[in-house]
């Protein structure tokens, strides 16, 4: 299996403390042991899709979009009428696995591990920090367990995912082409909240 390589090699300083000493707002991390594989099912064979997801997940698919649907360490995300995305671990072998059960006659399966960049925002600042750039209301009350969206931070896409219970933890996926840039504003925001940096996730 190729290696993940960072593409915020350049960007991401030494494991520490960022900000004022006495304000220990929110912890970053870079996550590099997901994959993420997108599934598009044929119009015609959307049904027959999703029943292929369920059973080679042990999954239910999500009945519509924005709220995403979890077991242990797999998370299955509808992001358009007939198109997934699912993340899982890396030795989980997605790829291997969904691209077995479905062909060519079903539909679409596609590696989009190497194009994403993961980070991981949490603390008692997180909601304030994403704030600064999101125009989404993340809310417990608005953006419950399981909640994704789609927003824009200076011009560049980003998914916002709540992946559980924690109302002050946050997975963020964004293109890999433009992820230090993303990664320049979240670091520099979060700084002035006190900010946590943890070393990579590998």
């Amino acid at each position: 299996m190729p290696e993940v390589r960072s593409a915020l090699q350049s960007g991401y300083p030494a494991p520490g403390h960022y900000g004022p000493e006495h304000l220990q707002g929110v912890t970053l991390q870079e996550d590099l042991t997901r994959d993420l594989v997108q599934v598009t099912a044929w119009t015609t064979q959307r049904a027959a899709v999703a029943a292929a997801l369920e059973e080679t997940l042990s999954i239910a698919p999500p009945k519509s979009g924005g709220v995403a649907t979890m077991k242990e360490m797999t998370t299955l995300f509808q992001v358009g009428p007939g198109r997934y995305w699912v993340s899982a671990p890396r030795e989980a072998r997605l790829m291997d696995k969904l691209s077995a059960r479905i062909d060519s006659d079903l539909g679409a399966v596609t590696d989009l591990g190497h194009s994403r960049t993961t980070l991981r925002i949490s603390g008692p600042a997180a909601r304030d920090v994403l704030a600064r750039g999101f125009a989404i209301d993340l809310d417990p009350t608005q953006f419950g367990p399981g909640a994704f969206a789609q927003t824009v931070v200076h011009h560049i896409g980003v998914m916002v995912h709540r992946p559980g219970n924690d109302e002050a933890l946050f997975e963020l996926l964004v293109l890999r082409t433009y992820a230090l840039s993303f990664w320049e504003w979240l670091f520099d925001t979060a700084q002035s909240f006190g900010c946590t940096l943890e070393a990579r996730k590998v």
